[in-house]
This record gives structure tokens, sequence and C-alpha cells, in this order.
């Protein structure tokens, strides 16, 4: 039977020392966990955000402002809201839930700074994995509760963040749960995405036991983190089989611009997960002769009706991810209209007394100019502004 989580709001416990440790947040994950990486579980660091330092896997987080795209209809929602994108060079798979989260170093590292619970999600986990989280306190805390039928349930432990919990607006049909206290499990509430392991790990450190939380992957899906009022991440590793032969994702795409006779395509190398160097290659599936993705990515390109090898209008894309070892992803597929269309002024500027820096793709790319769609632009003043070219 599906447990159903619920978690509600409990602020009297939560002001533990909250003011004396805001001075002393840090980045304290360790890359050589010695339970993880024993006999008994035999992991791997696979990757790392440290959000103190901001950084992934000790490559700069960019830019240092947390800044969103689109939102993704596949994802459970968030209090009835669709996740956006996290669009940060270093940030990908990540998505924040309705809104009200940054990069606050002072305040912990990936901090909720609303007086509700706000959503992290973490996309791409796959079963198996092991997920740690360094979190800090919350000024309102979550009490999770695990309902065994529609009335009765067993309060288990108070958090600063819930995982795998996501509150559903409607109530029940029969009225016995109400509005905003309902929390389904990640992968859209059919099947918990991990178990969570921080007991079985602390057993196993002695006398030297951490404060960090721990949860397997069970099945493939996304980590949802229902973080509470003013609570903060300063760091969360995946932990990979250090006997799993090496795997690659597979690239993403993305339109970087468009005019009247050509589109611009970007693409997003995948990752190795044993953090080997990777680059991508792409072709045109509907060219002559065509066997398998030849042409070596090197930035933006442009695809006009020169690659519509069959006259329909349109330019089918095939990308690969290949590691420096060799070892190749899934072959990714992109369609896209070749009738492209014309480029706009911006119809979003910026104070004239500073100056554009650097300009960065909605997927967090950095590229010469503002593209068709949106891009981020960070300003001489170190500010951020999203500018739309239509």
């Amino acid at each position: 039977m599906r447990k159903i989580y619920t978690f509600v709001v409990s602020a009297a416990i939560a002001m533990i020392s909250v003011m004396a440790y805001a001075d002393e947040f840090s980045y304290s994950l360790p890359a050589d966990n010695a339970v993880l990486c024993g006999e008994k579980f035999n992991m791997r660091l696979f990757k790392t955000w440290d959000f103190i330092a901001l950084t992934k896997n000790d490559v700069p987080i960019t830019p240092v402002t947390l800044t969103t795209g689109d939102a993704d209809s596949n994802l459970q929602t968030c209090d009835g809201y669709k996740p956006i994108s996290v669009i940060n060079e270093g940030m990908e798979g990540w998505y924040v839930g309705v809104g009200n989260i940054e990069f606050n170093k002072a305040s912990g590292g990936l901090y909720n700074n609303k007086n509700a619970v706000r959503y992290v999600i973490l996309t791409g986990l796959k079963a198996g994995q092991i997920v740690c989280i360094q979190n800090g306190p919350a000024t309102e805390r979550l009490s999770e509760r695990i309902y065994t039928s529609e009335t009765d349930y067993v309060d288990v432990k108070i958090h600063d963040y819930a995982v795998n919990a996501c509150r559903v607006q409607k109530a029940s049909p029969d009225g016995k749960m109400p509005a905003w206290t309902i929390s389904y499990l990640s992968n859209h509430g059919r099947d918990n995405v991990v178990a969570e392991i921080t007991d079985s790990i602390h057993a196993e450190q002695a006398d030297n036991v951490d404060d960090f939380r721990y949860f397997r992957v069970v099945i493939d899906g996304p980590l949802y983190i229902a973080m509470g009022k003013n609570s903060s991440i300063q760091g969360l590793q995946v932990w990979i089989d250090a006997d799993a032969e090496e795997t690659v994702s597979v690239p993403s795409f993305s339109l970087a611009g468009e005019n009247e006779e050509s589109n611009g395509v970007e693409i997003t190398c995948g990752e190795s997960s044993y953090d080997e160097q990777c680059h991508v290659v792409y072709g045109f599936p509907e060219r002559n002769n065509y066997a398998e993705p030849d042409l070596e990515y090197e930035g933006v390109f442009t695809v006009s009706p020169d690659e519509d090898y069959n006259g329909d209008g349109k330019v089918v894309i095939e990308a690969v991810t290949v590691s420096a070892t060799g070892v190749k992803s899934e072959t990714a597929r992109f369609e896209i209209d070749v009738d492209g269309v014309p480029l706009s002024a911006p119809i979003l500027t910026t104070d004239t007394s500073a100056e554009p820096t650097v300009v960065f793709s909605t997927s967090g790319a950095k590229v010469s100019k503002p593209m068709h769609g949106v891009s981020i632009v960070k300003m001489s003043d170190g500010t951020v502004n999203k500018v739309m070219m239509k």
C-alpha cells in the first residue's frame, strides 16, 4: 500500500540557536566518507554541490545569482505550481518550486527566504545512488507524518526539510484530508524515489557521528526537498557504486537564436559517471549517406533550409555525448522548424549607468550577445537582468 506523507510547520521548537549559528555556515561534506567508501556500501563520489563556495565538483557555478528558465509540466507540481528550471551553469537538472530560493552564503548557501515551505528539486537520479545532504536550521520546521489510512497517521522526525514531500493543493474527495496538507511522494505520487538510510549510516560511524542526512535512490526519478522557513542547504553529494561501469548522459538541445533565414542551435554536453572530460558530436540524419553523428560541436551553430534534406520544412539533428575514454551516450534527437522569426529590439532595458559584462543563454552557456528569447545579462554593477528578444 502506498504511504501518503504530509507535513506541517512547527515554529516553537525551531528557534534553536539559529542566530548563533548564522555566522558559522561552512561546507563540510567529506569527499572520502569512510562509511560510504567502505566495504559495506562500496560507493564512489559522483557529484558535489558546495553552496557556500558556490561550486559543482570544484568548478564555479555561474552566474552567482540563482537564475531560472522555463517551467516543466512533466514534474509533479509544488503547491499547485509547475517547477521551474535553474539555468545557472553547474546547476543542470535542478528546479525550484514556487520561487523564493536563492544563493545566499551568509544565510547558509541554497536558501529559502520565504516564511513558508518552498522546494528545490534535483532530477536525473538513478536507482542505487546515495544522496547526502548538509543543511542549516529553519526558523520554522517541518513535522513529517506518514498516514497509514486517510485519517490515521504516525508522527515521525521533525525536519528542517522533508525529502520526497510535495503538497497537493486540492483536498481529498471525501473531505477527510484538507487542502494544502496532502503530500504525495516524488515521481508523480506513485512511488517513493528515495529511502532514508541516515540511521544505518550513523550506526556505522561509531563515536564520530556526523549531522548529515542520507538517502538511497530506490527508483530512477526526481528528488523533492521541501524546505522550511529560512532553511538552507550548504552542500549535496551524489554517490554511485564504485564498481559500476562508466555511463554517459545524453546531451540536450536549445534554440539560441533565429532570424528570417536560419536558427541558432546550442547543445549542452552530458556527463560521465566517472567525471571524465566529455564532448559532443552531432549530425543530420536525413543527409545522404548518414551513418551516425560525426560533426564536432564547438559552440552555437546555425541551421538553415540548406539542411532540410527531405524538403518537409523541418531539420532533424542527432547528438551524442562522448567521454574521453570513448564511452558514448544514447542518441538525442531534436527537430526544429527552419522558417525563422525576425528578431526585434530588446523589450527589457537596464540602467544606462551600468554596462553588460557577461551574457548567458537560458541553458547557462556564455554567448556574445543577447539571443532570441530570454538571455541572462550580468551588468557591471553586479546586477543580473533577464533580456527578452522577440
